[in-house]
């Protein structure tokens, strides 16, 4: 659509300086009509040229942010970006001349998987799926400097949360950040009701067991009973703030292990989840 809207304004640029130019030429023959004729003619000529001028004007803007030209000098302004949007560029011309059917339909469904993961780290996104991957930049972030405060919310709908080898890891992570005071953290736990039944003082183990051990490291610990979200569907939610910086989202499987994870720079996502804590 770009290019033909460029081609269209150079059409339109052409047509407005013939007729100035056609002006030009004739003008001199302008001198053997009468005032009013050549009045009248300059009259005409000027409508056209404000007609497609009003027109350059009002036509319909590309359907896209950057032309490919400027985005490519937004690249170069970063080396890494370059580097990798050269391989990707070199691959994808080696790829497209592959004339094998399936290969172009494998192809196609592949570039699809890659355009959808591209644009969510254009938003500041990055989604881990059925990995525990995400834990090392989990800990990254809380042994960030810049990392003072980090709240979370735990949606415990499983004994098994977190009492695996990776939980277990990032639990002692959490009383070792938070006993020497380089990060507060505060936490939450939606406990689902089968889990902390109605009348009982206290979740079931191991799940007690794990929210005592931290309360005795001094981290601030709220329970709520799922049942007691049943009106705001919305907080029920699995997620850690660290400090202003990002947000953590996280989806567990029935034993407990990730089986998605996305980590947000956005800032808009941050302050929804502040909101979401509050």
């Amino acid at each position: 659509m770009g290019n033909s809207l460029n081609s269209e304004y150079k059409a339109t640029l052409i047509a407005s300086f013939t007729a100035i130019a056609l002006a030009v030429t004739v003008l001199p023959v302008g001198w053997l009509l009468s005032l009013e004729a050549i009045l009248t003619y300059f009259a005409l000529l000027l409508s056209v040229v404000i007609g497609l001028l009003v027109y350059l004007i009002l036509r319909p803007k590309p359907d896209f942010d950057f032309d490919a030209l400027e985005m490519l000098f937004q690249l170069a302004k970063d080396e890494k970006a370059e580097k990798v949007q050269r391989q990707i560029t070199k691959s994808l011309v080696k790829a497209s001349k592959r004339r094998d059917a399936i290969f172009q339909e494998l192809l196609e469904k592949r570039l699809s998987t890659l355009t959808a993961d591209l644009k969510q780290l254009g938003q500041g996104r990055i989604e881990f799926a059925n990995t525990e991957s995400w834990r090392v930049f989990y800990e990254q972030l809380l042994r960030s400097p810049s990392t003072t405060l980090y709240r979370s919310v735990a949606h415990i709908e499983t004994p098994h949360y977190w009492q695996d080898g990776h939980g277990q890891k990032s639990t002692q992570l959490n009383l070792e950040l938070h006993d020497s005071g380089k990060v507060s953290i505060e936490r939450i736990a939606i406990i689902a009701d089968h889990l902390w039944p109605e009348g009982e003082a206290k979740p079931i183990e191991p799940i007690w067991r794990w929210i005592d051990q931290q309360h005795r490291y001094g981290i601030w610990f709220e329970l709520v009973r799922e049942s007691a979200l049943v009106a705001e569907p919305k907080l029920i939610s699995d997620f850690g703030i660290y400090g202003f910086r990002a947000v953590g989202r996280q989806i567990a499987d029935s034993s407990g292990r990730t089986s998605r994870f996305t980590l947000s720079f956005e800032y808009e996502d941050v302050k929804e989840a502040e909101s979401n804590w509050n």
